[in-house]
């Protein structure tokens, strides 16, 4: 057969091989939150989720105070002004 414009020839269809997919182990179960006291005295709240991944914050009782304010304005739906902070993390 004649090669116009020297195209490449497509293979002939091979038929596609079948894989089996592993399952993943089941995740253990971790607890959503944890809330702790460090060795200085601060306090830590630990957020994850059920692979293992988390987040920890370390405050001292001003910063406890400042986010037990800006939870509630969020439950609230209210938007409360606090005093040097705007809202973006700590200070």
């Amino acid at each position: 057969m004649l090669n116009w414009f020297n195209k490449k020839l497509v293979p002939e269809y091979t038929e596609p091989t079948k894989t089996v997919a592993v399952p993943l182990p089941p995740a253990t179960e971790q607890p959503a939150y944890q809330v702790g006291i460090t060795e200085s005295g601060k306090v830590t709240l630990r957020l994850g989720d059920s692979y293992g991944n988390y987040g920890m914050l370390t405050m001292n009782d001003a910063g406890v105070l400042k986010l037990i304010d800006m939870l509630e304005a969020a439950m609230d739906g209210e938007s409360v002004a606090v005093e040097g902070h705007d809202g973006r993390g700590p200070g």
